[in-house]
């Protein structure tokens, strides 16, 4: 009886996989409002649904951050296609989280809120995705005390590949 319904709930994960369309790949990220800091992420993308993850890293020194994105996307109108695929438009809202560290005083863990706006080009099918944004983001500094974070505009260029 275990296996059978096993297998049944197998069959239906596996039927529903076209479904859900998600499109996985690396991004590299800077920031346009102090020095530019350079960054690396794994991203992830649902199609069915509008959304959007990435894990982050941003390596300087003396000093690195690891953090968090979410974003919907509220909006990803064609502008042009041709042959080989499609531009589109987007602009959406999300959410940041990021954990700073450094020596003592660079120590902080920060989060709040995004507006990611940028282009993204379909190509071969839609298997693959080319992308660019801005993300004006907003937030709280939560350690090591409460503060308002300094406005900041983290910029991403990168490319999923969608199974």
């Amino acid at each position: 009886m275990k296996k059978s319904m096993a297998f049944v709930i197998f069959l239906f994960f596996a039927s529903s996989i076209s479904v859900f369309a998600f499109g996985i790949g690396l991004q590299f990220d800077g920031n346009i409002s102090s020095e530019f800091d350079p960054g690396l992420a794994l991203t992830f993308k649902f199609e069915s649904v509008p959304l959007l993850f990435s894990a982050n890293w941003m390596f300087t020194s003396p000093r690195s951050e690891i953090g968090l994105t979410g974003d919907v996307w509220f909006v990803n109108p064609e502008i042009t296609s041709f042959s080989a695929g499609s531009l589109n438009f987007f602009i959406g809202a999300g959410f940041f989280t990021r954990i700073i560290f450094g020596n003592d005083e660079d120590f902080g863990f920060n989060a709040g809120l995004r507006i990611p706006v940028g282009v993204n080009l379909y190509l071969l099918d839609r298997f693959v995705e080319i992308f660019a944004q801005v993300a004006p983001s907003f937030g709280l500094k939560l350690l090591p005390s409460l503060d308002f974070d300094t406005p900041f505009f983290p910029v991403s260029a990168g490319a999923r590949l969608w199974f």
